[in-house]
């Protein structure tokens, strides 16, 4: 009995220690907007329409290609160019990009997975990406063998990092929000996951780092040593 009693402290005690980190795959494993910027000004220039990073910031919020395209498109006085056309030919071309063997995980990031494996913490990501590609893109970036689960927004939803889908993502990998440290390149992910109680970590890339990042339990201009360190810490705390 005595044993059984140890045997089940000592079960609940690792249960305790446990924690994950979460985060976007195509915008913390990638400069994932980089690609979809690249991609845009050269398809729009294409068509004699003067694209800028300011446009970008300004219409490419939503997680729906055609409705960013459509926006700008009426914006710019383009409104008799196929907004669907468009859309799918940036989204094929995206997927081009992604699929690019020389495309790497950041340093940072890379350091950051290996450290917080030796937290023994366990690893959940958020896509907008097609289930085929994410999965290849895991792949090629050596994740598939970390991550616990890949969850997959709805095609119909503005944004794929909403408080539900993060806590959808914790449930998935079998740790309490408050165990979950979340690496958010913007702010909406990052106040979507303080609502749902977890951990943010706010690391925004050239295209978001103008934005409002209040409540994030830590702000990093750049995924260094230091900040590494420092989101370590926090998933210790965590526990």
């Amino acid at each position: 009995m005595a044993g059984e009693s140890v045997k089940k402290d000592n079960q609940q005690s690792a249960k305790k220690r446990q924690v994950a980190l979460l985060f976007e795959l195509e915008h913390s494993a990638i400069a994932g907007r980089a690609a979809l910027f690249d991609v845009c000004k050269r398809l729009l220039t294409e068509r004699e329409v003067e694209f800028s990073e300011a446009l970008f910031v300004r219409y490419f919020q939503k997680m729906s290609i055609e409705k960013c395209v459509g926006e700008l498109l009426e914006a710019v006085g383009k409104k008799r160019l196929s907004a669907a056309k468009l859309a799918g030919e940036i989204t094929d071309e995206v997927k081009i990009s992604l699929a690019d063997k020389r495309i790497k995980m950041s340093s940072g990031f890379s350091k950051l997975i290996e450290q917080a494996k030796a937290q023994n913490a366990v690893f959940g990501a958020l896509t907008a990406l097609p289930k085929e590609a994410a999965e290849a893109l895991a792949q090629r970036l050596g994740l598939d063998v970390v991550l616990t689960k890949i969850n997959y927004a709805s095609s119909e939803a503005d944004c794929f990092t909403t408080a539900d889908a993060w806590l959808k993502l914790a449930k998935a990998v079998a740790v309490p929000p408050q165990g979950c440290i979340v690496l958010t390149t913007d702010n909406a992910s990052c106040k979507a996951a303080l609502s749902g109680g977890m951990r943010p970590v706010a690391a925004p890339d050239e295209f978001t780092g103008y934005q409002d990042f209040g409540g994030a339990d830590l702000l990093v201009e750049k995924l260094n040593d230091e900040a590494v360190a420092a989101i370590i810490s926090l998933m210790i705390q965590s526990r």
